[in-house]
C-alpha cells in the first residue's frame, strides 16, 4: 500500500492515449524474436524472464482502466519477415478503426485485408461488423455469412453477428437461433446475451402484434 502511494505520487503526468493496442504472444516466440533482432543489450535476456514480463504486462492490461485496450493475437504474425502478413496488418488496422468508432475507415482497412486475401473469414466477419454499425444489416447479412462458409467452425462471434445483423432486419427469430447457438458457445459473451433478450423480446412483441392483428379483422 506505501508503495502503491509513492508510486501514485510520483508517476509520471503523462496524456492518457486514446486507445492502447496490446501485441501478445507466447514468450518462446518473444524470445525467438529478441535472438533475431541481434540487440547487444538484450542478448542476456532469458525465457524465464520474458515469461514472467509477459505475466506482468497481461496482469496490467487486465486492470487498466485509462483508456479502451485492444488485445491483438501476434503470434503467428511477422510484419517484418513476411509479406503475407499483409492482410493480417490491415485487418489489426481495421480491429483498431472499429474499436475507436471510425467505422468508414475501419471497413476501407478490412477490404484491403480481403482483396491481399479472399479466403480470410475474420476480414468478411469485421467487415460485417462495420456494416451494422453504420446501419446496413443487409450488407453485413452477406459478409457474416461469407465468413461462416470460409470458416465452418469459426468462434461464437460469428454467430453473434449474424444474430446482429439479423436483428436488425427484424428477423427476430432467425437472430434468437443464431445467438442462443453463440451463447452455448461461449456463455459468458455477455453482448450475446443482450441481443438474445431483446431478440426474445422483439419476437414476443411481434407475435402479440400480428395476434391483435388477426383478432381485429376477425
Amino acid at each position: 500500500a506505501l508503495y502503491q502511494k509513492i508510486y501514485d505520487a510520483m508517476r509520471p503526468r503523462a496524456p492518457a492515449p486514446d486507445l492502447v493496442v496490446y501485441l501478445q504472444a507466447q514468450p518462446a516466440t518473444l524470445i525467438e524474436r529478441v535472438r533475431r533482432r541481434g540487440i547487444a543489450f538484450e542478448r542476456g535476456i532469458g525465457e524465464d524472464y520474458l515469461a514472467l514480463l509477459a505475466e506482468s504486462y497481461a496482469r496490467f492490461f487486465y486492470h487498466y482502466t485509462a483508456a479502451p485496450v485492444l488485445i491483438v493475437n501476434s503470434e503467428n504474425l511477422n510484419f517484418v519477415a513476411r509479406d503475407a502478413d499483409l492482410p493480417q496488418a490491415q485487418f489489426v488496422l481495421g480491429q483498431i478503426q472499429a474499436f475507436r468508432k471510425r467505422y468508414d475507415e475501419a471497413s476501407a482497412a478490412v477490404q484491403r485485408a480481403i482483396s491481399l486475401d479472399r479466403n480470410y473469414a475474420d476480414a468478411y466477419a469485421l467487415l460485417a461488423v462495420t456494416l451494422i454499425s453504420t446501419g446496413r444489416a443487409e450488407s453485413a447479412l452477406a459478409e457474416i455469412e461469407t465468413a461462416m462458409r470460409l470458416n465452418p467452425a469459426g468462434p461464437s462471434v460469428y454467430h453473434q453477428v449474424l444474430g446482429r445483423a439479423l436483428y436488425f432486419m427484424a428477423r427476430y427469430r432467425d437472430a434468437v437461433a443464431s445467438l442462443q447457438r453463440s451463447v452455448e458457445m461461449n456463455p459468458n459473451y455477455l453482448l450475446s446475451h443482450l441481443l438474445l433478450a431483446a431478440s426474445h423480446r422483439s419476437e414476443e412483441h411481434t407475435s402479440e402484434l400480428q395476434s391483435q392483428f388477426r383478432i381485429s379483422y376477425a
